[in-house]
């Protein structure tokens, strides 16, 4: 067989839509609120304290323990500090789409791999980001490169991936269905590798309490848009319903059970909470481009590393280093709070205010807390009947809110502005309230 020709428009087209795909973040600031609670962790353990197993950025469940099932992200996210954590997302996004270019390197003709990749886009652009579903996401796109590969010592790596898998994000659940479907007989060896992990068997808990949704992770479920359904509500999200279609039709082309049954299941798991889409469209990303292999002209594809190694370079030296959005997460207004208060904030500012030292009452992450706490947290949030209560019963005496209706019910309950920014509000308890 011929070597592919380094350079075809289909290539370049294709590299483009890699780079958009990997630097459609790399202009915007750190925005994301699980980047606090892993900087907070990753500090702990990049400090040698150790791995935090309990819920101490809280005052309202101090003592609940916690599963940290991306330890490997927050060691790097410790070492690299928070002006480096840019970086790192540079790092992760660039290696991804090099992986997704392997993935499709059986394809030839040059029309399907431009339109496998942009039939990927609508699926998997919203997941480029510094939390660390990123690092999942290139964890999956280097299993899913390793799994073809036959031999013992493709077995072995595949063994070592998911081991690391499971200490990157909790989306290592997949490689283990991929090997159950694909490799069964390695499905024994690759359960035990998940084990190698600080929690042990705990993370697998943590996982399944995660995907069936029950106690704070239900409720949370409830409230939060990336774990909804994927419903036609919007022209964004219909059309990625329509490329999970095209995806299942890709696989019902293939006449064989096991990419139906794959198709079947990561399609059913992103219709259940549309944030998989992402993990969905990269295991059916091989399928689409080869039935669109078959359907289109054979215009040559040419090698996409070619064009995607110096693009990729000249972005990433072209992206400018950037820092925590202040917007969102404004150091003044932090500061303005008094160290020993009881904040209650939205739920996406709570890891934030605890890496900076401040008691909150909870964040972004949910399986630490118990369910009181979270039902209370969400009747404040959405003033929900008794919402007046569950603040003195937590005597909280400070509240950060991005929320206007929320501002103007505790501004008629008498609670005094402090301060606030462009998109925040500080609100401090009136002193003869108790």
């Amino acid at each position: 067989m011929p070597k592919p020709k380094p350079f075809t428009p289909w290539s370049i087209a294709s590299a483009l839509i890699l780079v958009v795909l990997a630097a459609n973040t790399w202009w915007s600031p750190l925005a994301d609120p699980d980047l606090w609670w892993l900087m907070w962790a990753g500090e702990s353990l990049s400090s040698g304290a150790g791995l935090p197993l309990l819920n101490t950025l809280s005052f309202t469940a101090p003592e609940s323990p916690w599963t940290c099932h991306e330890p490997l992200v927050a060691w790097l996210y410790g070492v690299l500090g928070l002006d480096g954590v840019y970086l790192g997302r540079m790092a992760c996004h660039a290696l991804t789409v090099v992986l997704i270019a392997r993935i499709l390197s059986p394809v030839r003709s040059g029309w399907a791999c431009v339109l496998a990749l942009l039939w990927l886009l609508p699926l998997a652009s919203f997941s480029f980001s510094e939390r660390a579903l990123a690092w999942g996401n290139l964890a999956l796109c280097a299993f899913l490169v390793l799994l073809p590969l036959r031999g013992s010592g493709a077995a072995i790596a595949r063994l070592a991936a998911i081991a690391l898998w499971a200490n990157i994000h909790g989306s290592f659940v997949l490689g283990l269905l991929l090997v159950l479907v694909h490799r069964p007989k390695e499905f024994p060896l690759a359960a035990l590798a998940t084990l190698v992990n600080p929690h042990g068997i705990g993370l697998h808990s943590l996982i399944v309490g995660y995907g069936i949704g029950q106690g704070p992770q239900g409720l949370v479920h409830e409230f939060v848009e990336e774990w909804r359904p994927l419903l036609p509500t919007s022209g964004e999200q219909a059309l990625r319903l329509g490329c999970l279609c095209i995806g299942f039709w890709a696989c019902w082309r293939t006449k064989k059970w096991r990419p139906i049954l794959m198709c079947a299941l990561v399609s059913g798991l992103a219709i259940k909470h549309w944030r998989y889409c992402t993990p969905a469209g990269l295991i059916l990303l091989p399928y689409v481009a080869r039935a669109l292999d078959q359907k289109l002209p054979k215009r040559p594809a040419g090698s996409l590393y070619w064009p995607l190694a110096p693009i990729l370079f000249l972005t990433g030296l072209a992206a400018p280093r950037v820092a925590q959005d202040k917007t969102l997460f404004p150091p003044a207004l932090a500061a303005a709070i008094p160290p020993d208060a009881r904040t209650w904030s939205d739920f996406t500012l709570g890891g934030w205010l605890g890496y900076l030292g401040h008691r909150v009452f909870w964040d972004s992450r949910n399986d630490c807390y118990p369910s009181a706490v979270v039902e209370d947290g969400l009747r404040i949030a959405y003033q929900i009947d008794g919402w007046e209560s569950a603040l003195g019963r937590w005597n909280i005496d400070h509240v950060v809110t991005g929320q206007d209706e929320l501002a103007e019910a505790l501004r008629a309950m008498g609670w005094l502005p402090v301060m606030e920014t462009e998109k925040l509000l500080l609100l401090a308890r009136p002193q003869d309230s108790g």
